[in-house]
């Protein structure tokens, strides 16, 4: 009787406050007479304007048009699927957490929380919070005014962070209250985003068309060289980075293809140097924990293999740490919307990119299929990892060809599958290096990787440990890496959802990782010097008395001038291998001995 009373009690005060929220917006009468809305907005973010254009429906339907600056943005529901369109890529299908936001979304403009015959959620109270997770959906937290019984915050969480709107003022229209001003932030309000309401039409008529799927993507603006329908470029490949070269309007720019790029980046002080305009302040957020400062270059033109592609627009990112760590510049990146206008064969034994045009196109009799969602335009598969002790687990994977390891996974993750106590050897410390700076993992091994069938034993594996960034976020598991994807021929298919792995001779490889303890990096875009940024502690590099800072200068008495540092790592991928160093330390040449150990 007492938990039933409890019960009761819980019950009653969940109606109570959200009856108090209902009769706030104007009641549940008036609130089931509102059928659809249309709504005009203006945006303020990063010193850009822009506005938006939204229809929502009763049944949960929503179409979204923004503009801000020289980004666009075309959102598409019709109750259960999705698209997204950015600028002019092509159209994909939201899956995984866009597909859940859009539920979300649906079930807040349907005012199921309050009309219980429309869409199905569970609810739930804590003070003056009420806790919302839709079918299909993500938990939301909605803080009511504990006076106006009107909502103060939305909070939500958004890869590894939460996002929050912060509703500024409301207005009523026809006896109803709706937003008329909100603030949206990720924490860092230099970033926030400031929309206000300029009109808004209560039950208007809308062309069910606008909520269609199979609104078109604008027309290919791709031009390709006279009579071609494919393009092979060749590329460079250095620590599973693949450079390619290209243009960006006219003026040269080392690419990197990056599969787990949302949008092509150029480092920002390349873009200087270009004289490449710029706008606004963004934030750029990738493997690293932190964020940096972004501007947008408006309609660059980017240019391969005689294959012309005019953008929206392009963030210039400042990456030229991610360079130094290379040992060469990375000055570009092409993501997804210059690779989704494209078939894309990357032979990895041949070191060809091959562009295809999408209806030109037959795959390899050979080749297997692997069906691929996306995650903020970056593809996804579903496959399994073991563990050491023999665990095998079902993951959500990125294709990263930007990644140069194997496998990494990301810490909730491991945290919600207790991966971390059977990782075997290992080493630890801030071992990854991305926009948004170094972040922190333990490097060891899986027990195995699956994909499209094909197992590759042994891989060397990121456990990250870091609370922030790509490797914290809740909306996949992990990623798999450029170690494992050149053991193949990858196509990268958006067009049509799917990845083609063909095995290549390097399946079998045994993946090794560096045995020194040294992470080195040049000093500068020279690259004609190399430091030691991090001593691994019980490396063998610690051993040898090796230092932070010393420079290298030569390995068993070649001058490390004449080798790329790419060339200089493979030096240390052997185990057991003594190697006489010379470094400068306090420009005084310093002599020591190193022998490698395999450390994972």
């Amino acid at each position: 009787m007492q938990i039933l009373l409890m019960l009761l009690s819980l019950f009653a005060a969940n109606g109570n406050l959200i009856d108090r929220w209902a009769a706030a917006l104007g009641g549940r009468e008036k609130l089931a007479t509102l059928q659809a809305v249309y709504t005009e907005v203006t945006i303020e973010a990063g010193g850009m304007t822009g506005t938006a254009k939204v229809w929502e429906t009763a049944d949960g339907k929503f179409r979204e048009e923004a503009h801000l600056g020289p980004f666009s943005n075309v959102e598409v529901f019709d109750g259960k699927n999705g698209i997204v369109q950015q600028g002019n890529a092509p159209a994909h299908a939201l899956s995984g957490a866009e597909l859940q936001r859009a539920v979300d979304r649906a079930y807040a403009i349907s005012n199921s929380i309050f009309l219980s015959d429309r869409r199905r959620a569970t609810v739930s109270v804590e003070s003056n919070d009420v806790i919302v997770k839709p079918e299909g959906g993500s938990e939301t937290r909605v803080t009511l005014d504990p006076e106006t019984a009107l909502p103060k915050t939305i909070t939500r969480r958004t890869g590894d962070r939460d996002s929050t709107m912060t509703i500024l003022s409301y207005e009523t229209v026809n006896g109803m209250t709706f937003e008329k001003e909100v603030r949206q932030s990720t924490g860092n309000a230099q970033f926030d985003v400031l929309v206000k309401v300029t009109k808004r039409v209560l039950n208007p008529q809308i062309d069910p068309s606008l909520f269609s799927l199979e609104t078109k993507t604008p027309q290919s603006n791709v031009a390709w060289p006279a009579g071609k329908h494919d393009v092979t470029v060749p590329f460079e490949l250095a620590q599973n980075h693949i450079y390619f070269p290209a243009t960006i309007n006219g003026k040269a720019a080392n690419f990197v293809f990056d599969t787990g790029a949302e949008s092509s980046v150029i480092d920002m002080t390349h873009a200087k140097t270009l004289g490449l305009p710029m706008k606004g302040k963004v934030e750029a957020r990738g493997a690293g924990p932190g964020s940096v400062e972004a501007s947008m270059v408006e309609k660059p033109t980017v240019e391969f293999g005689g294959i012309s592609i005019p953008l929206q627009s392009m963030a210039a990112v400042p990456i030229r740490s991610i360079s130094l760590l290379e040992g060469r510049e990375m000055q570009g990146i092409a993501g997804y919307d210059v690779l989704s206008h494209f078939i894309v064969e990357i032979d990895y034994a041949k070191r060809e990119l091959h562009f295809h045009e999408p209806a030109s196109f037959t795959p390899s009799a050979n080749a297997v299929a692997v069906p691929v969602t996306f995650d903020n335009n970056t593809p996804v598969v579903q496959t399994k990892v073991t563990t050491r002790d023999g665990r095998t687990l079902d993951v959500h994977m990125l294709i990263d060809t930007g990644a140069r390891n194997a496998v990494m996974l990301n810490r909730p993750f491991i945290q919600k599958n207790d991966v971390a106590r059977s990782i075997g050897p290992y080493i630890e410390g801030p071992l990854g290096m991305g926009v948004g700076g170094a972040s922190t993992q333990k490097v060891g091994r899986l027990k195995s990787v699956e994909i499209a069938g094909f197992t590759v034993n042994d891989p060397i594996t990121s456990f990250s440990t870091t609370t922030s960034g790509a490797s914290a976020n809740v909306d996949f598991d992990g990623l798999i890496g450029g170690e494992v994807l050149r053991r193949f021929t990858v196509t990268v298919d958006y067009p049509h959802g799917r990845l083609l792995l063909e095995p290549n001779g390097a399946l079998g490889d045994v993946s090794e990782y560096d045995m020194s303890g040294m992470m080195l990096a040049a000093p500068d875009t020279k690259f004609d010097r190399i430091l030691v940024r991090n001593v691994i502690a019980g490396s063998p590099a610690a051993a040898a008395g090796v230092k932070v800072n010393d420079e290298l200068q030569s390995i068993d008495g070649v001058d490390v001038k004449t080798m790329k540092l790419d060339e200089v790592r493979k030096q240390f991928l052997q185990p057991d291998q003594t190697r006489a160093l010379t470094l400068l330390r306090d420009g005084k040449p310093v002599q020591v001995t190193l022998t490698t150990k395999r450390q994972v």
